[in-house]
């Protein structure tokens, strides 16, 4: 009966394809999901239409397709966003100013203000911190030097064992009384007497992995204050670049609103001041994106310390500063005799050395002592009596005499004679990249603030001034394009320092210098140019200094962007365009040309806007980069 119910359950299980219930029910659960509307396209809203257009046909029945005209080839493609915006469209020559303004306020309404400056609070102390404070901070906080001395203390443990001797076996022996008498009591005591100098050639070479983990330890600090050396850095490149971004915009903002103003009177056409608030907008941008990248640099920087939330503090220093002064011979030699990499590789030889030492030695077999002493009980004549015995053992190397260990202590000893070899000629390479950075990159700062800075602003003022008061023919176009290669050239000025300075930190990390700037000898660099000035244009740790439990934990403040509006100011009204879409002149662009014989309605105002103030031009002639000579 039994075997019939079994066989009657394969059956069964054949027949279904042996599922079972816990099967059934996944692939129930599953196949249930896929009745659910996941990431549905959109509905269509526009409806196609099937009406065909019929083109004329000539005298044998061909179809006439007309040429297109030019604005049907200029035409923006449906696929770029925006393609679709109406025109354009002021009211006819003649029409009261005040119509005119109104309609060109509400298609190119006025730029937004930027917000207030980001501006980073003064450390605890009230001062900005130094790079020496950061570097405090990170060595008392950072998790991965704490890691590493505790690996230094792991291995003198571990040095401190290998000397020690093995302990001796104490064993209680009994016998009861048999045939031969007894009883017999008594113990005996078994040790293992290490050959001479077997100990001392394992303490030698457990106390080269103490060398090792201080080496290690010297390398993560070292590597610590290249990180620190190169956040700081990262927090003073994006300050600069959110300086520049700003200046950029301020700029264009004022320029935008010039234009504005000459469309207003008759002076400039409508694609061009529309063409120059979608620079203003760009420049915004960027202004933005260099708001949150000065953010992002110190949280990096900040996670660097240890201290992930640690907020905003203003720095001090600058970029300007001087650099240390390297020569390629004097820094080499330092890093071939002192880099932690080339004492790691020597003493991972000298280790090797006693590693194969050991393993020579070990063939030799070790001592085994027993001491024995009993006391025979059995009945008889005389008192009882007292059995003293001495065991002497020794293991005979007759199969396993370590040959294959002492072959390979040997091939790890060749390994580590050649690791100095192979380090010194890592760094060398390393720092021939590093130096030729640190040259390359001081030369090109000295071009941009002896030649290319200094050309591009006096071009740039020049353009200014025949702008405002030449003759006509040098369109926004012209000063645009002059501004934004100055700004261009300074940007591209910081991003020379940034190089420069990381090459610096390069090579003072293969020093290992712990002093980056108590240099003997440096070399001068061109302040920065003040852009604002220049284009006023028209877990435990006891020994840290701040034990603030909340800056181990994240920081969770972002301010926003500079363009973000703030909650007790309104939003602004939303940009309306004409209803009249059809397109108007040639390619629909209104080109209006400004009144003949007419004095310009904004010429007085525009001027003042573009005119660099009498204190400006001051401080800018005391900088190198703006010094301006007569044209």
């Amino acid at each position: 009966m039994a075997s019939t119910r079994l066989h009657l359950t394969l059956a069964l299980l054949i027949v279904g394809g042996c599922a079972f219930p816990v099967e059934q029910a996944v692939d129930h659960s599953i196949c249930g999901k896929l009745d659910l509307a996941v990431d549905l396209d959109p509905l269509a809203s526009i409806a196609t239409s099937n009406k065909t257009d019929h083109l004329p046909v000539d005298m044998q029945g061909k179809e006439i397709k007309p040429k297109p005209s030019m604005a049907e080839l200029l035409k923006v493609p449906r696929d770029i966003p925006g393609s679709d915006v109406p025109l354009i469209k002021l009211p006819p020559v003649g029409s009261p100013q005040e119509a005119r303004d109104k309609a060109i306020d509400r298609q190119l309404p006025p730029l937004e203000e930027l917000g207030k400056v980001l501006e980073a609070p003064s450390g605890p102390e009230g001062r900005p911190l130094t790079l020496a404070d950061l570097q405090k901070l990170a060595l008392a906080n950072n998790p991965v030097l704490k890691q590493m001395a505790a690996d230094v203390e792991a291995a003198r443990g571990g040095a401190i064992q290998a000397r020690m001797y093995p302990n001796p076996t104490i064993n209680i022996a009994t016998q009861s009384m048999g045939p031969g008498g007894g009883p017999i009591n008594g113990g005996f005591i078994t040790q293992l007497v290490k050959t001479p100098g077997k100990l001392s050639l394992a303490y030698a070479a457990a106390y080269k992995d103490v060398e090792m983990a201080e080496l290690h330890l010297r390398q993560a600090e070292s590597d610590l204050r290249t990180e620190v050396r190169s956040g700081y850095l990262s927090v003073l490149v994006a300050r600069e670049n959110l300086k520049v971004s700003r200046a950029l915009a301020q700029l264009t903002d004022r320029v935008f609103k010039v234009m504005t103003m000459q469309m207003k009177g008759g002076q400039t056409a409508v694609y061009e001041t529309a063409q120059l608030r979608v620079i203003a907008n760009q420049a915004r941008t960027a202004y933005v994106q260099a708001h949150h990248s000065y953010l992002a640099r110190w949280k990096q920087l900040a996670t660097t310390l240890g201290l992930p939330g640690l907020p905003l503090t203003q720095l001090a220093g600058s970029l300007d500063r001087p650099i240390p002064k390297y020569e390629h011979d004097n820094v080499l030699a330092i890093i071939l005799n002192n880099h932690t990499e080339v004492l790691a590789a020597k003493v991972g030889m000298e280790k090797a050395q006693k590693v194969l030492r050991i393993a020579q030695v070990t063939p030799i077999p070790d001592f085994i002592t027993q001491l024995m002493v009993q006391q025979d009980n059995s009945p008889g004549p005389g008192p009882y009596r007292v059995i003293g015995l001495a065991q002497f053992g020794i293991a005979l190397p007759v199969f396993d005499q370590n040959l294959g260990g002492i072959r390979q202590a040997q091939g790890q000893l060749v390994r580590a004679n050649e690791e100095p070899h192979r380090v010194r000629s890592e760094l060398a390479s390393r720092l021939a990249d590093a130096f030729s950075r640190y040259e390359f990159t001081r030369k090109i700062v000295e071009m941009y603030t002896q030649d290319m800075l200094p050309d591009q602003v006096r071009a740039f003022r020049a353009v200014v001034q025949r702008h405002v008061f030449g003759p006509p023919g040098v369109s926004f176009l012209d000063l645009v394009s002059a501004e934004q290669t100055l700004v261009n050239l300074v940007k591209g000025y910081i991003g020379s320092l940034h190089d420069m300075w990381f090459a610096v930190v390069d090579v003072a990390s293969l020093l290992q210098t712990p002093d980056l700037f108590q240099a003997e000898c440096t070399y001068p660099v061109a302040p920065i140019p003040n852009l604002e000035q220049l284009f006023d244009l028209p877990c435990l740790h006891p020994c840290n200094p701040w034990p603030d439990g909340k800056l181990f934990q994240g920081d969770p403040s972002w301010p926003g962007h500079p363009l973000e509006p703030r909650p007790s100011e309104a939003a602004p009204p939303p940009r309306v365009l004409p209803e009249d879409t059809k397109p108007h002149g040639k390619l629909g662009m209104p080109l209006q040309a400004p009144p003949v014989n007419q004095e310009p309605l904004v010429q007085r105002e525009s001027v003042a806007r573009l005119q660099v103030p009498a204190a400006a031009r001051t401080s800018a002639a005391s900088k190198p980069v703006s010094t301006e000579k007569k044209e």
